[in-house]
């Protein structure tokens, strides 16, 4: 009965062993692209038309050189109901070598006609994600 039970415990300390090294090898791995510091900005020559200017910063901790191709910031509700240009794509196409950064800047337009600036500010402007297109190319073995 001793060597029963000393035979299961050896089999979960090994199995908890390889279930922690695994874990560690697929963090570096997914890395990726990070997004670092990031900048929000608003103006415009017209108060009917405020510009959302925002610039990142790319970092690529893949291991290996990665293009960006395309970059879109996914907006809150109360902006896409206002954007000018249904297009928020930015085209890119700059690659960033294995861990270096790129600042990458966009905008697009919003109608504010007849706000407020307090009525400006009370839509939720905080861009939390992005879309980033990419390509690589991968060694075929």
């Amino acid at each position: 009965m001793k060597r029963v039970l000393l035979v299961i415990l050896l089999i979960c300390i090994t199995f908890s062993i390889i279930g922690c090294l695994n874990r560690n090898k697929s963090e570096i791995i997914d890395d990726g692209i990070v997004i670092g510091q990031t900048l929000l900005s608003l103006g415009g020559e017209n108060s009917d038309i405020t510009e959302v200017t925002y610039s990142i910063n790319l970092q690529n901790k893949l291991g290996k050189p990665i293009s960006i191709i395309g970059i879109e910031p996914v907006i809150s509700k109360d902006l896409s109901d206002r954007l000018i240009d249904n297009s928020l794509k930015l085209e890119v196409n700059k690659v960033i070598e294995s861990n270096e950064s790129k600042d990458i800047s966009g905008y697009f337009k919003i109608d504010t006609k007849g706000l407020s600036k307090q009525e400006i500010m009370n839509f939720d402007l905080a861009i939390r994600k992005y879309k980033i297109q990419t390509e690589q190319l991968v060694r075929a073995n």
